[in-house]
This record gives structure tokens, C-alpha cells and sequence, in this order.
């Protein structure tokens, strides 16, 4: 055997087959060049080397196969050509492999350089035989990673999201560290026999080869140096990438850009990374972030994401309707900031909190609608909350998914119980936050449930006040025999109480009736201001009416929605002495039907209810009132506010 540079292949002892289509690699293939773009972000920042911001570069160039002749790209045509003369009748991978064949036969290939500065580079590649260092982590073992505490990435698997956007399966890593520099080729392809003239053996390849310096696959001495325009300096050390025919899909620069933004946003805002995707380069200045995320076709595949994006910079930079505050969680420090939006720029929110740990790399989402417009974010420090939330987040690092602790079922405890802590902890700031208005005005109509239960956690109760308990009844459909009237409009006019004459024949209008006559029944008796109200007297031809205050859009927030509890949220535009809330809800046709208020307290103490509305209190402009109820209807509904005044 050659002990010297070439491709090796180990095999499997007659044990498991090789396919082309691993777990590893299947992993990735949903968001291939968004996914390419996470992990090296992460890795690098992982192996950030002192106070100056990582440096991450994306560039493609061409080579021509007959020019190359340090990368074995010959030997690996010949590899590629055996796995598709070996399995061509497969109809799973025939059509794959037959691509990479005709890929790597062409003259000119593709190559996707990714190069890391201000790192330390792979540790270990000056030897590349010990165990644990970041080269042969890197590149003999699979599952294995050596990163612990915040380290971004821990599962190590990540590294396959590379082989993903590769026409040929492979990878060239090279890299330049205190200690020394080398390089080494990897590839992911299929197992095929190892003596093919020999029918009755049956022992195969395995389907991962590697190209390097005798038969251990020792990295090669020296730097790989593929990119005629790129070469590192002295003491500039880092790792370069170099993806054999890489798969350049339609709008790859602004997917790598999109998910850089999205998964790394408070990195680059604070100074910790630069990313430079072929001449646009992404770092610290506001400017430099901002004249991408608002470019007209920024996110025109990708609207949430852009508005994720867009939100994460906006919160950062603490415009005057953020609020930013420090929890402390089980002894670990949370950085949470929100923002509230009116009904003119409500569509620019995300309705959720983006969950971000160190070393700064978005993870998971928190919460829903509440039928208050926001988006949020919180970042959780180097701390024993991010060490917990590490050991379970996925191998994408895209979510926490506490049955990855099922093997130790005390931990598992353990960990569910400071990440339900957390969760209740953010829900609860971004409700008290909201409703208590501290961010700007807030315009929004309409009802959501509010933050949903999480692993089974309880979401809180912000109706605390309330202290009895509620018999809950289903709501029932009222039936009500009366005269024809005018319907309610789709603005949602109430009726107008105005002048009308001594026969009492406008309807809805309480006027005194000459002979003792009994005026017609006002089929909507809750609308009808009382005698006492109205200060009228004998032979009066006018008194109040009662108007509908518009402009206001009052919201409701379901705070307990097994117990009917809510929250009734008014942001007054007006001065009024004398109000009523009214609520009804909101069928599947236009039909509306009066829901019962059971109990209200406003400011702790309890509000007069009649009929079930709350009635004579009064409204100041320009401040937010909450009024806690407990309504006659469970579970969630379609509703609208009416708030009344008496003038």
C-alpha cells in the first residue's frame, strides 16, 4: 500500500453498509445553505481567539480539475465513478450519484471558500492523532465534540451541514494555529466492495473517505491554497473551508445573509462578529446592518424571517418604545428588551420572544399572540441557565427538547424545572410589560389567548387580584322576542339616544309619555340608561345619550381561560364622567351576543357591575386603564369591547 498522500477508505468489518443518505447529513438538507451558514458561524465563534471580533468569510471561485493536483480531485473521480457503477440499478441513489459523476468530470468546479480570522484555528492539526483536540474532533469523530460549557455548538454533527452543499461530498479543511498549520480532504460517499473481482467477498468500503499523509490520514503539512486570490499572513490564524462543487443555488449569498442576521444579530450588533459574504460585509455599524435589513427585496422568500430580523436589530438598538430589563432566574442573569407597536406599524411585529445564549447565537422562540402587538427578545448570559438549556437543545441548536435528558430522568427533572422557571419568568415580564403600558401607546382590537402553557407550565395569573372562586357557566344563546330594530353596524355604532317626540316613537330614546301611555320595549334593555342616570325630568325633550367612544379600540388579553378570567385594556383618548364596558362575542355569521361581566376590579377595588356590565366609572385621557374580570364564558372566544358613555 502507498504511504503516502492519497485517498483512504476504511472498511466496515462486514458489518453495517454505507448509504449516501445518512442521519448526519439528512439533518440539514431542509435549509441547506441557511444551515451552512449557522454551524460555521458557530464554530468560529466558538474558537474566537481574544477580544477582536471573529471575521467570517464567504467567497466563490472556479478552478480547472486539470490545473489542481493537490487534492486527489483525479482519485476522487474515480471513487465517485465506482460508488455509481456499483449501486446504478438502485433507484434511490441512482439519479445522485450520477449527477456527481457528470459534476466532477467537467473541467471547471465550483469551490465555496469559508475563512475564519481572529480564531485559534483547529488546535491539534500540527499532530492530528490526539484525541479531544479540535482536529480530530473535527475530522474522525462523528457525534463527537469536545465543546462544553456555552459553547454554541456541542452535539458534533454540525460539520455534516457542510457536505450538504457540495456536488461531490466534499470538504478540504485548512488551518493555521500557534503550533503549526496543515490540511486534510474529507468525503462522504457510499460503501462499495472492497475486492470487486472477488464475488464471494462481500466486505465493503466504508462510505467516508479521507485525503491526507499515510495510511493513520494525517493531516498534510502546510496551508491548502485553492483560492489564487487568498492567502494568509503571518500569525493570522483560522481555519479555511473548501467545499468540492459547491451548489450555488438561486440567491445563496442573501440566504447565507438572511440566517447569519437571524441566528447572529446580537453577535455582529455587539461587535463579536463580522461576516463578509462576497463584497458585502455585515458588522457592528448600525449603518452597515441596516442598509440590508430594510433593502426592499431583503426577505422576499423569507417575510417572517425578515421581520425577526428587523425586530432583533430594533430592539437592540433601544428606540424609545423598547423596554430593557435584567432578570435574574435561578441565579442567572436573563437580558430581556420589548417593544410595543400602534395599529399603524402593528404589522412589523413578531408577536413572540426570540430566546438568544451565549455565545450570542439565537436558539428558540417564546410565546404567541396576545392580542397586544410586540416582539421581544432575551439573552441569556454564560451562566448555568445556558449550560442547562445547551445539554438539550437539538443537533440543528433550533430548539430545547427536554426527552434528550430520558436517559437520566433526575436531571431530566431538574433541567425541566429551571427551564419552566425561565419560561414562566419572560412570559410574565412581557405580560406585566405590556399591560401595564410602560413601552408606547398601543392600538390593537380584538381577543388572543395569551401565552400558552409550556412543557406543562403554568402561565401565571395576572387577574391575581380576584380572589374567589367562580362558578363557571356554559354560555347560553339568548332568545329575545322583540319588534324589528335598527342592526348593529359593522363598525360597531352602538345606538344613539337622542331627542325624540312626546309619543316616544324613535326607538331606544327614554322620553317622558303624555296619558300615562307605556312607550314601546327597548329590546336592547342594557343599553338603556336609568331614570336616576338621565337627571330628566316631566316634560323634558331631551337627556343624555348614550355614544360609543370610537377611536380607542380597547383589547382583551384571556389571562385564564378555564376560569373565563380576562383583562380589559382602554387606552382613553377621551375625558368621560359616566362609562360602561360591554362585551359580546362574536359568532361565526354576523350575530353578536352579550357576555355576562361577573366580577371586575380596577386598581384593586371592585367595580359596579348591573346587568352584566360595568357601569359609572369614568375615563381620563390619556392614561391606560386594566379592569380584571371574570366573565360567564370559558375556554377562547371572538369578541369585541363596547365602551359607552353617558353625555
Amino acid at each position: 500500500m502507498n504511504d503516502g498522500i492519497e485517498w483512504r477508505f476504511g472498511n466496515t468489518g462486514y458489518q453495517d453498509e454505507d448509504a449516501l443518505d445518512t442521519g448526519d447529513v439528512e439533518t440539514f438538507k431542509k435549509d441547506p445553505i441557511a444551515s451552512l451558514a449557522r454551524e460555521t458561524c458557530q464554530n468560529s465563534l466558538d474558537a474566537r481567539a481574544g477580544e477582536e471580533p471573529v471575521i467570517i468569510e464567504f467567497k466563490v471561485f472556479d478552478i480547472n480539475k486539470n490545473d489542481v493536483n493537490n487534492i486527489g480531485i483525479q482519485e476522487l473521480e474515480e471513487r465517485i465513478c465506482a460508488c455509481y457503477e456499483f449501486e446504478k440499478d438502485d433507484p434511490k441513489e441512482n439519479a445522485i450519484l450520477k449527477a456527481m459523476k457528470e459534476y466532477i468530470a467537467q473541467d471547471k468546479i465550483k469551490i465555496l471558500r469559508i475563512s475564519d480570522f481572529n480564531t485559534k484555528g483547529l488546535e491539534g492539526i500540527e499532530d492530528g492523532t490526539k484525541r479531544g483536540t479540535d482536529f480530530y474532533n473535527l475530522t474522525k469523530g462523528s457525534g463527537v465534540s469536545g465543546k462544553s460549557g456555552t459553547s454554541g455548538g456541542s452535539k458534533g454533527i454540525g460539520k455534516f451541514a457542510s457536505f450538504v452543499v457540495s456536488k461531490t461530498n466534499t470538504v478540504y479543511y485548512s488551518s493555521k494555529t500557534k503550533n503549526g498549520s496543515g490540511f486534510i480532504g474529507i468525503t462522504k460517499l457510499r460503501s462499495i466492495p472492497i475486492n470487486p473481482d472477488d464475488p464471494d467477498d462481500t466486505l465493503l468500503s466504508t462510505g467516508k473517505g479521507s485525503y491526507g499523509n499515510t495510511k493513520k490520514s494525517l493531516p498534510i503539512e502546510g496551508e491548502l491554497k485553492l483560492d489564487p486570490s487568498f492567502s494568509r499572513e503571518e500569525n493570522q490564524y483560522g481555519t479555511d473551508i473548501f467545499l468540492l462543487g459547491f451548489d450555488d443555488i438561486d440567491d445563496w449569498k442573501r440566504d447565507i445573509l438572511i440566517k447569519v442576521l437571524e441566528s447572529f444579530m446580537v453577535a455582529i450588533y455587539r461587535g463579536n462578529l463580522v461576516v463578509a459574504v462576497d463584497d458585502i460585509v455585515i458588522d457592528s455599524n448600525p449603518e452597515s446592518i441596516r442598509s440590508i435589513i430594510y433593502k426592499e427585496d431583503f426577505d422576499k422568500n423569507r417575510k417572517l424571517t425578515g421581520k425577526k430580523i428587523r425586530a432583533q436589530f430594533e430592539l437592540l438598538e433601544k428606540g424609545d418604545a423598547v423596554k430593557n430589563d435584567t432578570l435574574i432566574i435561578n441565579g442567572s442573569e436573563v437580558e430581556i428588551y420589548i417593544k410595543s407597536y400602534t395599529s399603524q406599524n402593528e404589522n412589523e411585529s413578531i408577536n413572540r420572544c426570540i430566546a438568544v445564549r451565549s455565545p450570542y447565537m439565537m436558539i428558540d422562540e417564546i410565546g404567541n399572540k396576545l392580542g397586544i402587538p410586540y416582539s421581544a427578545m432575551c439573552i441569556i448570559g454564560d451562566n448555568e441557565l445556558n449550560r442547562r438549556l445547551r445539554e438539550i437543545e437539538n443537533p440543528q441548536h433550533t430548539s430545547w427538547e427536554i426527552n434528550r435528558l430520558n436517559h437520566d430522568k433526575n436531571r431530566k427533572a431538574e433541567t425541566k424545572a429551571i427551564k419552566n422557571q425561565f419560561i414562566e419568568a419572560v412570559e410574565k415580564y412581557i405580560r406585566e410589560s405590556l399591560i401595564s403600558g410602560e413601552g408606547k401607546p398601543i392600538d390593537l382590537e380584538g381577543a388572543s389567548d395569551f401565552l400558552p402553557d409550556y412543557e406543562e407550565s403554568g402561565t401565571g395569573d395576572i387577574s391575581s387580584q380576584i380572589k374567589e372562586d367562580i362558578e363557571v357557566k356554559p354560555l347560553k344563546r339568548p332568545k329575545v322576542n322583540v319588534p324589528k330594530t335598527q342592526k348593529i353596524s359593522d363598525a360597531g355604532e352602538g345606538y344613539d339616544f337622542d331627542t325624540g317626540d312626546e309619543n316616544g316613537d324613535e326607538e331606544g330614546i327614554r322620553v317622558p309619555h303624555e296619558g300615562g301611555d307605556t312607550p314601546e320595549p327597548n329590546p336592547y334593555p342594557h343599553d338603556e340608561p336609568k331614570d336616576e342616570d338621565t337627571g330628566s325630568s316631566e316634560g323634558d325633550k331631551t337627556i343624555l345619550k348614550k355614544v360609543e367612544l370610537q377611536g380607542m379600540r380597547p383589547r382583551i388579553a384571556v389571562t385564564n381561560k378555564h376560569e373565563g378570567k380576562i383583562d380589559i385594556i382602554i387606552d382613553s383618548i377621551y375625558d368621560e364622567q359616566d362609562c360602561e364596558i360591554q362585551l359580546r362575542l362574536v359568532g361565526a355569521t354576523d350575530d353578536k351576543y352579550p357576555i355576562e361581566i361577573r366580577q371586575a376590579i380596577h386598581q384593586d377595588e371592585e367595580c359596579e357591575i348591573i346587568d352584566g356590565r360595568i357601569v359609572h366609572f369614568s375615563l381620563c385621557k390619556g392614561e391606560r386603564f386594566v379592569i380584571s374580570c371574570v366573565a360567564n364564558i370559558d375556554g377562547m372566544f371572538g369578541s369585541e369591547v363596547i365602551v359607552n358613555a353617558y353625555r
